[in-house]
This record gives C-alpha cells, sequence and structure tokens, in this order.
C-alpha cells in the first residue's frame, strides 16, 4: 500500500471541485465596517502591504471559498474558524485537520466548540499525542477520558495517516501486546509536566513499570522549563516511587524515563539542581560518560550570543567553572586563571562582555567544533566578538593604518587591543576568516600577529575571497600565495565583474583547465551556472571572450534553469545554438516565457524535458496553472496519454492543486488513476469522494479498502452507497478499533454462502481488531455473522 499526504487540504482542496453548490448565507455589507478598516491606518497600510506580495489578486480566497479546516489552522485564522462553525458554513475536515486541532488550538472555546460538532472525527489514537506535543493539558485530559466515538489508547500502534508522513516505510498492523506510550515521550521531548502527570502521575506501580520501557530525550532548549521539569521529575520519583522501589537511586530511576539524563540537566542552568545530583553520575561509575556528555553540551553553546541572558550571574559561566574544577578536567585551574586574566587586561569591556570573554575562551579550549556552522550572513550581533571590536577597537585600528612598518603599526595599537585581536583572530577559523575579509585592517592585524607562529597553517584554510582589495593586499604579501578555482565560483555565483576580470587576467590558464575538469567529473561547472543560473550579460560576455569549455553531452548532464529571458537567448545565440541535448528545468511560474522560448527553439529530445517541467508544475512545489495549460493546448499530442488515467491529474490531486486539477478534468476531459482512489478514501468529505469516484475510469475498489483501513466509518457507508462492495479477499486484513465500523464491514461482506470453497485458497475472511473481546460480542450478536460461521475468523487480542 501506497502511504499517502493529504496534502490537498492545504491547499485549500474543497468541495468546490465537483462545481458543488455551497448553501452559504450572503454576507450583509456593512458600510460601518469598510469605512474603519479604511479609517485604521496600520491596518490598512498591512492590507495594501500583504496585497503587494507575489500572489496574483484573482488567485486570492473569498470567505466561500476557505472550506479546508486544514489550511486555516496552518495560517492560524482561528477567529475564522469560530465564525464558520457558528454559521454553520460549510466546511472540509480531513483526518489530518482533526491531528492539527489538537496540536495547535490552544483556545478551549473554540475546541469544544469543534468537538462537539465533529466528535465523530476523533477516532486516531494519535491525537493523544498530539495533544501532549502541543503541551496542551485541558485538550489532552478531554482525549484521555472520551467514549464515544471510542476510548482512545495510549499505547497505540503508529497511525498509517500520521507516520507515513514522518517517513514510516514498513509498518505492521499486527497488534503487539507492548508498546510505546507515544503521549509520554512527547510530554518529555517537550517538558510538559501536566501532561506528564496525567500519564504517569495516578497510575499504579504497574503500569508505571510498563511505562520504564520507554527512555525519552528532552528535545527543548528552554532552560527554565528544563529546570522545573527535572524538578518535578526528580519530587515525584522521591515521593512516590523510591518507597516501592527498593536499592535504586534517583537518577537511576529517572534514567527509564529521560536519555541521556545528564545532558538536559546541564541544560538547565540551575547549577543548585546539578550539584545536587551530579554525584549520582560519579556514584554509578560513569564519570567517563560525565565527562563526554560535558563536551557535547559545551558544543551546543555555540550559538549563544550576548542577547541569550548568558552572561547573568548565576548561569552558564558558573557552570562550567565549577564542573572544570569540581571534575579536575586537564589543566582545569590554568584554563580558568588564563580566561580571567585575558577578561581582565580587557579594560574597556563591560562587565556582561568580560563574561563572555571567559566564555570564549572556555568554548575555544573545550569544544570539538566551530562557533557556527559557516553562513555568509551573519551579523555582528551574532558574533559578539566582532561587535566588541567595533564598537571599541576598529577606530584606533583605522587611525594606525598608514603607518607602513608592520611591527611598528602593532606595537601602536596597544597592548588591549593587541590581546583582544590575537585572541579574536585565533579562536574560531571560519568566521573570523569571513569577517577578516571584510575589513583589510583587521585582515593585516591577523596576518601580522599570526604569521609570529604560523601564517600558511592559518590562512591555508581561508575560505573564498569576498574582497578584491584583501586578495591583492595578500599577493602583495606574499607572492606563493595561490589564487583557488573556488575564488572563481564565488565570484560568478556573486557576478562580481571586477573580481572575474582579475582572476581571468593572472590565472586565466588554471581557470580554464579546472572547469573542463569539474565538466569532466561531474558533467557540470560554473561557467555553465554563469550562463543559466546566475546570468549577467557583462559577466557573460567577459567569459566568452575569454574561456572556451565543451559542452557534456550523454548521460553526463546537469539539468539547468535560466535565470531570465535574455539569459536562454544569450545561451542559444552564443555557447549552445540550437539548445541541443540539454536538461532542461525551471524555477517558477514567471518563468513560462522561458519554457515557451526553450520548447519552441530546442533541437533537444522534448519527451524528456516536457515530462520534467509537467511532473514539477503539478508536483509539491508546484501548482503552475499556467505552465500545464502551455503544455496541453500546444503539445497534447506530444504527451502521449491513454484516455484512461492522467498521472499529471493524479499528482496534482496528491499535491493539492485544485485549479489544475479542475482544468484537467472539466476542459481536458482526463481521469483520475488509483492513486487518488486511494487518498479520497481517508478523506473525510463525501463531496470530494463523489467527484473522485464521477472521474474515474479505473477499479474503484481500493477507495473503500483505503476508507476501512484508515477508520473513516461515515465514508465507508457512503463509498458503499455507491454499488462498491467491499472486497471479500483483501490484500490487507482489515483492522478496525471502532465496533460501529465492524459491525457495518460484516452486515455487508459476501462471505460466499453455499458456495464451493476454493481448495487453492483460503476462504475465510480475517477481521483484525483491537476491541476488546465483550465490545465485541456485544455489537456483533445482531450482525450478519451467524450466516457466514464457516467463512469468518475474527482475531481479538487477549484482554490485559
Amino acid at each position: 500500500m501506497e502511504f499517502m499526504r493529504v496534502y490537498w487540504a492545504r491547499r485549500g482542496f474543497t468541495s468546490d471541485c465537483n462545481n458543488s453548490k455551497v448553501y452559504v448565507d450572503e454576507c450583509v455589507v456593512d458600510e460601518s465596517v469598510i469605512k474603519a478598516v479604511i479609517t485604521n491606518k496600520l491596518l490598512f497600510k498591512n492590507i495594501i502591504k500583504a496585497g503587494r506580495g507575489t500572489r496574483n489578486v484573482f488567485e486570492c480566497y473569498n470567505y466561500t471559498s476557505l472550506t479546508s479546516v486544514e489550511w486555516i489552522i496552518k495560517n492560524q485564522y482561528y477567529g475564522l474558524l469560530e465564525c464558520k462553525l457558528k454559521r454553520n458554513d460549510h466546511l472540509h475536515f480531513s483526518l489530518d485537520s482533526i491531528r492539527k486541532i489538537c496540536n495547535n488550538i490552544n483556545d478551549m472555546k473554540l475546541f469544544n466548540l469543534i468537538y462537539e460538532k465533529k466528535r465523530s472525527l476523533f477516532f486516531s489514537d494519535t491525537l493523544l499525542e498530539c495533544a501532549a506535543t502541543s503541551g496542551n493539558t485541558k485538550v489532552f485530559k478531554i482525549l484521555l477520558d472520551q467514549t464515544v466515538p471510542k476510548q482512545l489508547d495510549l499505547y497505540h500502534q503508529p497511525s498509517l495517516l500520521v507516520y507515513s508522513i514522518e517517513g514510516l516505510d514498513q509498518f505492521s498492523r499486527y497488534p503487539r501486546e507492548h508498546h510505546p506510550c507515544h503521549s509520554l515521550n512527547k510530554a518529555i521531548n517537550g517538558c510538559h509536566i501536566g501532561i506528564f502527570d496525567l500519564i504517569v502521575g495516578s497510575r499504579g506501580i504497574v503500569e508505571i513499570e510498563k511505562l520504564f520501557s520507554l527512555q525519552s530525550k528532552i528535545l527543548i532548549n528552554d532552560s527554565k522549563r528544563i529546570s522545573s521539569f527535572l524538578e518535578y521529575l526528580y519530587n515525584f520519583i522521591e515521593t512516590k516511587l523510591l518507597p516501592i522501589i527498593p536499592n535504586k537511586t534517583i537518577v537511576c530511576i529517572a534514567m527509564k524515563f529521560v536519555s541521556p539524563l545528564l545532558f538536559p540537566l546541564l541544560k538547565s542552568n540551575n547549577l543548585s539542581l546539578i550539584k545536587k545530583y551530579s554525584d549520582n553520575f560519579k556514584d554509578n561509575n560513569m564519570i567517563l560518560y560525565y565527562e563526554k556528555v560535558f563536551l557535547d553540551w559545551m558544543d551546543t553553546l555555540r550559538y549563544l550570543t550576548l542577547e541569550d541572558n548568558i552572561m547573568d550571574d548565576d548561569g552558564i559561566l558558573e557552570i562550567i567553572e565549577w564542573i572544570l574544577w569540581e571534575n579536575r578536567i586537564p589543566q582545569s585551574q590554568e584554563i580558568i586563571d588564563n580566561a580571567h586574566a585575558l577578561s581582565s587586561s580587557l579594560t574597556s569591556l563591560n562587565k556582561k562582555e568580560k563574561r563572555f570573554i571567559c566564555f570564549a575562551f572556555y568554548f575555544n579550549k573545550l569544544s570539538r567544533g566551530w562557533w557556527h556552522p559557516f553562513k555568509s550572513d551573519l551579523r555582528n550581533d551574532q558574533f559578539p566578538l566582532l561587535d566588541m571590536y567595533t564598537k571599541y577597537y576598529e577606530q584606533t585600528v583605522q587611525e594606525k593604518m598608514w603607518i607602513e612598518d608592520d611591527s611598528s603599526f602593532i606595537q601602536s595599537l596597544g597592548e588591549e587591543i593587541n590581546s583582544f585581536i590575537l585572541f579574536f583572530a585565533k579562536s574560531i577559523h571560519n568566521e573570523v576568516d569571513f569577517f577578516l575579509q571584510k575589513d583589510v585592517a583587521l585582515y593585516r592585524c591577523a596576518w601580522v600577529m599570526i604569521s609570529r607562529d604560523d601564517s600558511t597553517h592559518y590562512f591555508g584554510q581561508r575560505i573564498p575571497f569576498k574582497s578584491l582589495k584583501i586578495m591583492k593586499f595578500c599577493q602583495q604579501r606574499d607572492r606563493s600565495f595561490h589564487h583557488s578555482f573556488q575564488d572563481f565560483t564565488m565570484a560568478i555565483k556573486r557576478q562580481d565583474l571586477e573580481m572575474i576580470e582579475y582572476l581571468i587576467q593572472v590565472n586565466r590558464t588554471e581557470i580554464i583547465a579546472d572547469a573542463n575538469k569539474e565538466l569532466i567529473k561531474n558533467g557540470s561547472c560554473v561557467l555553465i551556472l554563469a550562463y543559466t543560473e546566475y546570468f549577467n550579460e557583462d559577466v557573460a560576455k567577459l567569459l566568452y571572450e575569454n574561456i572556451k569549455i565543451t559542452l557534456p553531452t550523454g548521460q553526463n548532464r546537469e539539468r539547468y534553469s535560466f535565470s531570465s529571458l535574455n539569459a536562454i537567448i544569450f545561451y542559444n545565440t552564443y555557447i549552445n545554438p540550437g539548445l541541443k541535448d540539454m536538461k532542461f528545468d525551471y524555477t517558477n511560474e514567471e518563468d513560462l516565457p522561458i519554457i515557451q522560448y526553450f520548447f519552441t527553439n530546442s533541437q533537444s529530445p522534448l519527451d524528456e524535458n516536457m515530462k520534467h517541467v509537467i511532473d514539477k508544475a503539478c508536483g509539491y512545489a508546484g501548482g503552475h496553472l499556467s505552465i500545464v495549460q502551455y503544455f496541453f493546448e500546444n503539445h497534447f499530442y506530444s504527451l502521449k496519454l491513454d484516455g484512461v488515467s492522467c498521472s499529471y491529474l493524479d499528482e496534482a490531486f496528491y499535491r493539492g492543486h485544485m485549479a489544475i486539477v479542475n482544468y484537467l478534468v472539466r476542459e481536458k476531459n482526463q481521469y483520475f488513476g488509483q492513486r487518488p482512489c486511494k487518498i479520497a478514501g481517508v478523506i473525510c468529505d463525501n463531496d470530494i469522494l463523489d467527484f473522485v469516484l464521477d472521474h474515474t475510469k479505473e477499479k474503484k475498489s481500493s477507495i473503500i479498502k483505503e476508507a476501512i483501513l484508515g477508520g473513516v466509518y461515515h465514508c465507508v457507508a457512503h463509498i458503499h452507497n455507491h454499488q462498491i462492495s467491499i472486497p471479500y479477499a483483501l490484500e490487507d486484513y482489515t483492522y478496525t478499533d471502532q465496533a460501529s465500523l465492524l459491525k457495518f464491514i460484516i452486515d455487508n461482506t459476501n462471505f460466499n454462502v453455499g458456495q464451493e470453497k476454493d481448495s487453492n485458497s483460503s476462504s475465510s475472511l480475517l477481521f483484525k481488531t483491537k476491541l476488546k473481546r465483550p465490545e465485541v460480542l456485544s455489537k456483533l450478536v445482531n450482525t450478519s455473522i451467524r450466516e457466514g460461521m464457516d467463512n469468518f475468523d475474527l482475531s481479538i487480542p487477549p484482554t490485559l
């Protein structure tokens, strides 16, 4: 079975797809409301600003067309949802929308309104997990106490609908006797004390020991919530569990719930809590583990800035120093002394900044990674050391740049500036190198200071140059300094004409050799990108006049898109006349003129490129109706459609592109294949079910099978009313946990009573259920089961 993802709901796929008339009371135009909006300058300004976005004004939704609850919740229009519910307007509730309701809505008045009107859809066990994820204790308790339409199970198996979306490839429908409590896992992930207490707090020791099979990680970074949760957890264990579980420590029991426990303990930033329980790890011969987790925790601190309040008293700095001292990490006293000596020498800095210098010193000595993963858009406030340099030292360094002799230049800066820049330059390579290359003066300081030690090693690991001035500075200082092909690559991506011209002038032969090597190895190179995705006319002309390359052919080709119509015209005119042997791609719907030009002028095989472009237009990142229309109006016979089913229609339906679905069905007379039938089986909207059934030529039996497996009772009945029988030989066992649904399936299944059994196959139909025996028996005594006992097998789990 193909796992489905209900993307159509996120795109507002409503019952409008079958052009059914929606009966909604017409809104009375209230001129006073319009006047109030127009006279509210801030509100009106925001409305105009939103209207000037990239969305076509004709694609905007009106009140009537907004029927997808999933879309409404995703965009947080909770007031709109409440209004429609109170007016009894048509709304489309999908299974995924119910999941989002439990996960996102904190307004209990709105939740109760939905719950009252759509109680029958709250049947999935995974809803408990959704409520636990959000930490909504009130919603979780309502669902936990629920009996209608069914009592939800804390120990459920993963739902097909939910877990297929999260990438679960294999799933067994056989009921398991023991299964983890996913809700408890989510409660621990988010440190939700209320949810944890509802699940564990009121249970007996037998059930709590059953929960011990689950170890969860704390995933949040909120130190206050982590601290509160751990204090609650330790108190719960001390007061309730220790008296009845002898010979166990608090930490030992807590580790049954949380793994690794020491890591969130450090993340709590609660030094008194860390001091209280850290000895438990040493008592359990876990010193090596302790040091490893400490270093792991240090690595996570690379993202901290001055605005994170980490420099306040009794915070992270004190935790680091206490652990260094108490655990005798090698050279810990020397590290602490050197950090404070450096901090004290920087007299221009304030108290918080000095504390940050200590922290940066510890991080540089103890962490096993860089400060930040490299990214070119770091701001000064994201990199506090540079902010300090700019604030206190930059002006002095710039003023001294006139001094030609390097030693005199460095000496003139003073001891404090020298200490800071040396620490700054030797601390964190990638980010320092990035910022150094923006400032010639700072780069000069680093060059002179570090050259005393090992400049070859330091500057040899540089990132590509972003400044021609600094590139020339390095060449003047060291004639052996080599220009890399990466410098050329990044200059093209930045469309830096001045640097590209300079590199071609000094390094043309090597650039040509490296470009051709890259073409042979990868089937692509940055030079082709300069003519396609990163097109700039001046850069393209410069490259065309100075560098010649051989375009890749055959299978060794990359797929290219063009940044503009001028780009593809230039490429066709000078680089590849006739656009031969090319794999084409596009970026967005605005590329339609480029697409039209390519398919009008290309001598490449059109079938492969056409299929790729239409698939993309109908796919996840697509929804580009104009592109689909172009191909169906101008290249229809090249599409080679069979008239039975259309894969492009299936993909558009799967992804929720309603406009494309309507166009292909109504104007081009295309039909659905099996995939939409499977998706429609778990859609909770009868209008959409009718629409799919009415426009499908292939076998439709899979639609009811999916409804049964999805547990959508009223949809099973609706589909059956379309003369679609419940299949006797299901490929997968019927699996249900709703007594009313089980009764309907049995009553409407043809057991072939009185017919001869096929000796080569099993004639019995196995129904699997999670219902307990009393629930099953109470519902089945009046069903058609009595007529087909020889053909019927019911699998019921043992009563716990």
